[in-house]
């Protein structure tokens, strides 16, 4: 069978090739994101279509190189697609978009290589059509199938020992158990809900998290959602990266009369004004009933700021200041809510065509604010501050809280009804990129307002912060934790007689978002990852070792050897240490048993060791050090 000449001509190839390549992108940002193209948001769509610009100018640069005939090499075919991907590249700098680099190095070598086979094969171009008409619709009926708002990745979970003064720490690294949303994530909260742990994402998504005997989490969607109208504010304020800044803050929950009543923080586009606010919305839910299965009804709006906040039509590349956002949430009572609000940029230097907010009595913003659930009126707790985002109240009702400075000056306050913080007018920060605050009358000063109890030069960009109340860690008992986004450390702070006495950084990696103390005492870790950590004591076994042996992997100045990878290694043979004749004579390696056989009785297992401890009786205790060494 002869196929008509028309869908034989190479022009026909050409066209419907790209095509397909140009929906395949769409596609593979639908993978990306777990929706079907025709669900996008704006910003979203906008997303794909620069990068499907950027294939099609690739390919139109290479279609003029060859229009008399040129047989193109692969070198050329390359170039072509840099030159096409390039300006997409730039596009993206220069008008402040986010895209996750998984994106863009998917979107480039995609694009590269539909190019190389469309240009160079010129031998079965029905086969290779078929194909790529397969993959694209294939991944569309996926995409469309899958009906979620996000997708997840493989889930991976790690553990590791993290260095840290009185504990040794076990963190286990939750990777990609919760469902990566449309958007970065750059909010949102976690809040213990019965046994388990309820999270908004930043796109308003509500996870249940149950967890298993091994303490891996086990997560849930709610069917209900936070009110966060994105695609309205997007419509209205265009596609830039700020779009993804307009989010859910926090969740927190309480239980009481037979009801459970969930209240989320988020941003609030009303399209009739124009405006965006702040807004504590809540739902209620029956207790009883599993977390994923618990809304009932539809979303009340507890409170909204006032005033309503237009976008700053004189700031085109960044009329939105959503990061400097708030959020954070805490109960004072049983009637009465602390809620945290940020400047939005509305403090007289970000945006200069617009009024201080921060300072003003009237206005909600750069403020802690107290609601009556009870008929939603409110008033400001404190003002002056900046972009508050972390917030708890201690056993003896102290309420302390975390802000993020300029460039520096990040803050531990101490509140105090009716205090002023200073914001915008004095900061230990500077403007970004100078070397002063064009507001402070001395700089580096902080007089004239109430001191922050501890601030941070340079940003360790402080996030949620809590206070240790339970059992297992029982060192820091009482003891501040405080996230951080930029150092990606959990810092532990001693408050005594009002004043700081250590802050002690303990190193994560990741960017901690929020975190919170579970019932049983395990230190919960939400991360801009999408990670859940979990931390625990490594085995409080192993802190009677700590005094002499070190588990670094290098020689330390203890009395006894380092014990990192002990496990497998000869016995008495770690590098630079002088062993006792008893130990030397030993032959062998460390297994479990080994280590089980000298920890319960050091002399008779090596006559002569140097080993000061007389054993360990208790086999359970004996097997935790030996798990705590094999994982070091």
């Amino acid at each position: 069978m002869t196929l008509p000449r028309w869908l034989r001509h190479p022009l026909t190839f050409w066209v419907t090739w790209h095509s397909l390549a140009l929906i395949g992108f769409f596609a593979l940002v639908g993978v990306r994101l777990g929706v079907p193209p025709w669900r996008f948001s704006s910003a979203d769509l906008f997303r794909a279509a620069v990068l499907g610009v950027g294939y099609l100018l690739g390919a139109l640069l290479l279609h003029l190189l060859g229009v008399r005939g040129r047989k193109l090499g692969p070198g050329e075919v390359l170039l072509g697609g840099l030159a096409g991907f390039g300006l997409v590249f730039f596009s993206f700098l220069a008008t402040n978009l986010q895209i996750s680099r998984f994106a863009l190095s998917l979107a480039f070598a995609g694009g590269v290589c539909l190019l190389l086979v469309g240009f160079l094969v010129t031998r079965y171009r029905l086969v290779l059509l078929a194909g790529l008409a397969t993959a694209v619709l294939g991944t569309l009926a996926w995409t469309a199938e899958s009906g979620v708002a996000f997708t997840a990745l493989p889930k991976a979970r790690a553990t590791s020992a993290i260095a840290s003064s009185l504990h040794a720490v076990r963190a286990t690294f939750n990777r990609n158990y919760i469902p990566r949303s449309a958007s970065h994530f750059t909010g949102g909260g976690i809040t213990p809900v019965g046994r388990g742990h309820l999270i908004v994402t930043s796109d308003g998504n509500l996870l249940s998290v149950d967890w298993n005997g091994d303490g891996s989490p086990v997560i849930g969607r709610l069917t209900a959602r936070a009110p966060l109208n994105r695609d309205e504010f997007a419509a209205a304020a265009g596609a830039g990266s700020y779009v993804s800044w307009f989010r859910s803050l926090d969740v927190i929950a309480r239980e009481e009369a037979g009801l459970i009543r969930i209240f989320v923080s988020h941003h609030r586009w009303k399209p009739a004004e124009k405006c965006f606010v702040v807004r504590v919305s809540m739902l209620e839910g029956d207790p009883s009933a599993p977390l994923v299965d618990v809304a009932r009804g539809e979303w009340k709006t507890v409170y909204d700021t006032e005033p309503c906040l237009p976008l700053v039509t004189s700031e085109p590349r960044w009329p939105f200041r959503g990061m400097e956002g708030g959020g954070r949430m805490a109960f004072l009572d049983q009637h009465r809510l602390l809620l945290t609000v940020g400047d939005q940029g509305f403090n007289g230097v970000d945006f200069e065509s617009e009024p201080d907010r921060v300072q003003d009595p009237t206005a909600a913003y750069g403020k802690t604010v107290l609601i009556d659930l009870r008929d939603g009126s409110w008033r400001p707790y404190s003002i002056g501050h900046r972009n508050a985002q972390g917030l708890v109240i201690d056993e003896a009702g102290t309420i302390w809280l975390t802000e993020h400075g300029p460039q520096g000056g990040d803050e531990l306050n101490r509140l105090e009804d009716g205090g002023n913080y200073g914001w915008p007018a004095v900061t230990y920060g500077t403007d970004y990129g100078k070397s002063a605050w064009p507001r402070n009358p001395r700089q580096g000063r902080h007089d004239g307002f109430v001191e922050p109890v501890y601030a941070w030069v340079p940003s360790i960009g402080a996030s949620s912060i809590i206070v240790v109340r339970g059992d297992l860690f029982k060192a820091w008992a009482g003891d501040l934790l405080i996230g951080t986004l930029v150092s990606e450390t959990l810092l532990r702070v001693r408050i005594d007689e009002g004043r700081v006495r250590l802050v002690e950084p303990i190193a994560i990696g990741e960017r901690v978002r929020d975190l919170v103390e579970d019932p049983s005492g395990r230190i919960i870790l939400l991360t801009d990852s999408y990670s859940i950590v979990t931390l625990e004591p490594s085995q409080m076994a192993f802190a009677m070792c700590a005094g002499c042996h070190t588990t670094t992997g290098k020689p330390g100045p203890g009395l006894g050897p380092d014990l990192a990878g002990v496990v497998g290694r000869d016995i008495a043979s770690a590098a630079g240490f002088g062993y006792s004749e008893g130990l030397r004579k030993v032959e062998g390696v460390w297994t479990d048993e080994q280590l089980d056989r000298f920890l319960a009785e050091p002399q008779a297992f090596a006559p002569g060791t140097s080993m000061v401890m007389e054993g360990i009786a208790d086999p359970s205790l004996r097997q935790k050090i030996v798990e705590y060494l094999k994982s070091r």
